[in-house]
């Protein structure tokens, strides 16, 4: 394909870990533009009543209807989201794990998923670029995923820019058990802390050249540091758009009222003993990598 790369930031991360925080953030960044999680857009145009960042229902949304009009087809293409099953729920473990650790990559699917991908990225591009009255230079997908990832790393029309953002294990786990009572949250606990474990991996595995890893604490401590950090490490001046509206899809609910960032450490007075223990357990060697547990 002859057509010019498509500047792509990927924020890849386990969930829960401050990935739609770090979105949005970007997101006011002159020339950068976010979709939130790509991935889900078609099942959002399918179920009428998920909303898109802007506050619409997407089906009303004027950004999306301008999409849908030109590429509707293409959107709810299997083939540019193979990776996710419903809306809200991603593949965490498949065989694409083995050709992941290997570095091998062999998909007869995956030039119909970069053409595609690539035809959807364009053509945001240009909506947003004509919304926004500048040229967006930098695409913000945060579907997370290291699968998509991956696949999206080998794809000669994408020049893809890594952002991997981790939380505290014991954050995460508290965070996604906090509403179980405490016989599941000691078998989710020990599921969630393989799983951190695992994902982390495969996040850095399928990363490209292009790659920053950053930590949620840091990033809701001192936002305007992390963001000059991202902006120098892309080479792109710091310049912000603070009313930039935000059409986004899927993620956090916070997309929704953003107005306030501020560090969420519940999880040190909240998370049982025991379970703290069985994190730190799990996860000691593969977090210690990434700053925690010193």
């Amino acid at each position: 394909m002859n057509n010019k790369k498509i500047n792509l930031i990927y924020i890849a991360s386990n969930g829960r870990s401050g990935s739609t925080l770090l979105e949005l953030l970007l997101h006011k960044v002159r020339s950068f533009w976010t979709m939130g999680e790509i991935s889900a857009v078609s099942w959002s145009l399918k179920e009428k009543d998920k909303k898109c960042g802007c506050g619409s229902k997407i089906d009303n949304c004027s950004f999306w209807e301008k999409v849908r009009n030109k590429i509707g087809d293409t959107l709810e293409k299997r083939e540019t989201h193979p990776f996710r099953t419903s809306y809200g729920t991603r593949d965490l473990l498949r065989k694409e794990i083995v050709k992941v650790g290997s570095n091998f990559f062999s998909n007869k699917n995956h030039k119909l998923f970069c053409k595609n991908n690539y035809k959807v990225f364009k053509k945001i591009k240009e909506i947003a670029s004509k919304a926004s009255e500048e040229e967006i230079k930098y695409l913000i997908d945060s579907s997370k995923g290291p699968y998509r990832l991956w696949w999206l790393n080998n794809c000669s029309e994408l020049e893809v820019n890594t952002i991997h953002i981790t939380k505290d294990p014991r954050a995460f786990i508290y965070s996604m058990t906090k509403n179980q009572n405490f016989f599941k949250k000691f078998w989710f606990s020990i599921r969630m802390s393989f799983r951190y474990v695992v994902e982390n991996r495969l996040i850095k595995k399928a990363s490209g050249k292009k790659y920053k890893h950053i930590k949620y604490e840091e990033l809701a401590s001192n936002p305007e540091k992390t963001i000059k950090e991202i902006t120098k490490w892309l080479g792109v001046p710091y310049k912000l758009i603070e009313n930039k509206i935000n059409h986004g899809v899927s993620g956090n609910a916070m997309r929704y009222n953003f107005n306030k960032v501020k560090l969420d450490e519940k999880w040190k007075n909240n998370l049982h003993p025991f379970l703290k223990f069985i994190t730190i357990l799990i996860t000691y060697h593969s977090a210690k990598k990434y700053g925690y547990f010193k």
